[in-house]
């Protein structure tokens, strides 16, 4: 397999996760008018990517690209990384 694919796969596997992770924040940041309106829509939303993650990451097995992090890596990255607050986002 060519490099070029291995890393489309992966960037498509964090893509995907990434917006799952996106429309779970979404509905907990809903407030106010139309709240129980939008939360079934963003759960319907999280739960797309989710099932398309599922799919990449069978792929990714069936080629046998191995994903793996390291958690204790991930923790000392962490302190890193800057939050961005709600206000900071247009």
């Amino acid at each position: 397999m060519s490099d070029r694919l291995r890393q489309g796969l992966i960037k498509a596997i964090c893509d995907e996760k990434t917006a799952e992770f996106q429309y779970q924040m979404a509905e907990h940041l809903a407030r106010g008018t139309g709240y129980m309106d939008a939360v079934p829509e963003y759960q319907k939303h999280a739960d797309e990517e989710r099932e398309h993650l599922q799919k990449l990451l069978k792929r990714a097995e069936q080629l046998n690209i191995l994903l793996t992090y390291d958690l204790v890596d991930f923790a000392q990255q962490g302190n890193r990384w800057v939050p961005i607050t709600f206000s900071e986002v247009d």
